[in-house]
């Protein structure tokens, strides 16, 4: 058999259904923080309050999630969705949207500067 330069760099795939399902409940429990967050501290919400809520670690979530945007984005179709029971309560609930809707505008405010 000959070994070839390409044969040695080439980098093997690696599919692991486990950690895919790892990877999978990590982004569900980081969305999950980000709705606690929402409805019981908003004033609270950041990337690291997310992290500590979520029990990652902050790099973890930025690696989910590389921007607020993508973040919010995937909360906001995870919410239109009603994926969770407790989402499903705030969608529900237009006093309580209105109450967190100048927390999420100050929150994307902090990183406008």
């Amino acid at each position: 058999m000959s070994y070839s330069h390409e044969t040695a760099n080439a980098r093997r795939v690696y599919k692991s259904e486990l950690r895919q399902a790892q990877a999978h409940a990590t982004r569900e429990r980081i969305l999950d923080a980000v709705g606690t967050l929402l409805k019981s501290q908003p004033n609270e919400l950041s990337f690291a309050a997310i992290a500590r809520v979520a029990r990652v670690a902050l790099p973890t979530v930025h690696r989910h999630f590389p921007t607020r945007k993508v973040l919010f984005e995937a909360y906001r179709l995870r919410v239109e969705g009603a994926t969770a029971e407790s989402d499903r309560a705030l969608v529900q609930s237009a006093t309580t949207l209105d109450r967190i809707a100048p927390h999420v505008r100050a929150f994307f405010r902090r990183f406008d500067n």
